[in-house]
């Protein structure tokens, strides 16, 4: 069996560290490279742990819905990732509307496939607010078994302060991202 504590501590802080420098690096831009990069992280991390009954999965039909990761184990499914990135300046009122969304999707499976054991938000922002679930909190709201993971890139969490890189990394980026519109 996956233990629980090690893949939650993976996804917490080794996951969102490895997704923050591909990030950083411009090697996510959108959603899709978001998925791609979590899928190819998480299968290494099972695969250095020698769990042959474990496999992971972008977007497969679980119960008539597409979730973002699921992860199997003896072939069936045991914890779902729902990642979500905006990394346009949105009003914070529409991020936190589709977390709401996320969150309702991931009970959504917890509901009606009794093998998942926990879900996962990976959810990737820019803003000067840092937006924060606590465990205690999604309970508090009928969400049970999930966390988010918060990645707001702009601000560090943990500091509460502005990242050294970003300003650079957002005129970078959106440089790119407009030479990328133009194809």
């Amino acid at each position: 069996m996956i233990d629980f504590q090690r893949f939650n501590g993976f996804v917490k802080e080794d996951l969102k560290e490895k997704l923050l420098e591909d990030i950083k690096e411009r090697y996510i831009f959108n959603e899709s490279d978001l998925h791609s990069a979590a899928w190819f992280y998480i299968r290494q991390w099972f695969s250095r742990q020698e769990r042959d009954y474990a496999y992971v999965r972008c977007e497969p039909r679980l119960n008539k819905k597409k979730p973002d990761i699921v992860v199997f184990e003896k072939k069936k499914p045991s914890y779902v990732l729902e990642l979500a990135m905006s990394t346009k300046r949105k009003p914070l009122k529409q991020v936190i509307d589709k977390l709401h969304k996320d969150l309702d999707k991931l009970q959504h499976y917890g509901k009606r496939v009794s093998s998942i054991r926990y879900a996962f938000i990976l959810h990737v922002y820019d803003d000067d607010s840092l937006i924060s679930y606590s465990d205690q909190k999604l309970r508090r709201h009928g969400y049970t078994n999930m966390t988010i993971v918060d990645l707001n890139i702009r601000m560090n969490s943990e500091t509460k302060s502005k990242r050294r890189w970003y300003e650079r990394w957002r005129q970078d980026f959106d440089s790119l991202e407009a030479a990328h519109r133009a194809f």
